[in-house]
């Protein structure tokens, strides 16, 4: 692992955890573990630790790695989700085996509680996990991803779309639709100033469909 220093305008290499790999042996960190910046901290949550998944924390202001107790929602077999820093927690999902669940990390009780239920199950055919983008907006948790929805053709087990949705903590409920989702499957996104940021190259209106030219697209408040 890297880290840049702003200030010092460099890369500097930083010594990783050790960890029990089921593929790589002692060697730390596997290619599916989930990485996000908390606040001054980085965590490492999963990977290919099977069955568990540990979760590793690097303090920026200290230099230092420390351990933190397993994520204990976690299915045998489980070892990839993705995660975003929202209003100052940790919100995990599209974890393998739970597919329609958040969980969210408070760092001043270092616990994790259930989140709430995402409004629709998320796509996964194949262990597709590239189309979910969660965003902080306006310090609440944005999700644009692909999800099963009913069948619009009673030959076909579901109707995939590509939907936006964000949770209110005020009401304790999901706003779907809250602004129209972009032309195309945001394989990177973020969210600066209150604009969204995407790129991708497949189009939204047709999720299955075919790779095309990679295009930029922003979303203005």
């Amino acid at each position: 692992a890297v880290a840049f220093h702003p200030l010092q305008n460099r890369w500097r290499e930083l010594a990783t955890p050790s960890r029990d790999s089921e593929w790589f042996g002692g060697d730390g960190i596997g290619e599916w573990v989930t990485c996000c910046g908390l606040g001054s901290t980085i965590m490492l949550i999963g990977g290919d630790v099977v069955p568990r998944m540990p979760i590793d924390v690097y303090d920026a202001s200290q230099d230092t790695w420390s351990r933190r107790p397993d994520f204990p929602f976690c299915e045998p077999g489980e070892c990839y989700s993705k995660a975003i820093e929202v209003d100052g927690k940790l919100w995990l999902y599209a974890l393998d085996d739970h597919l329609q669940e958040t969980f969210v990390y408070d760092p001043a009780t270092q616990t994790w509680a259930a989140g709430p239920r995402l409004p629709h199950e998320l796509y996964d055919e194949g262990g597709v996990h590239w189309h979910y983008q969660a965003f902080e907006w306006r310090k609440r948790f944005c999700l644009m991803a692909c999800c099963k929805l009913a069948p619009e053709d009673v030959a076909r087990p579901y109707n995939v779309r590509y939907l936006a949705f964000i949770w209110d903590p005020l009401r304790e409920a999901w706003d779907e639709a809250p602004f129209p989702v972009p032309p195309v499957l945001a394989l990177i996104g973020e969210s600066i100033d209150n604009h969204l940021v995407v790129v991708g190259h497949v189009d939204s209106s047709d999720p299955t469909g075919r790779i095309s030219t990679r295009r930029l697209f922003v979303l203005r408040p």
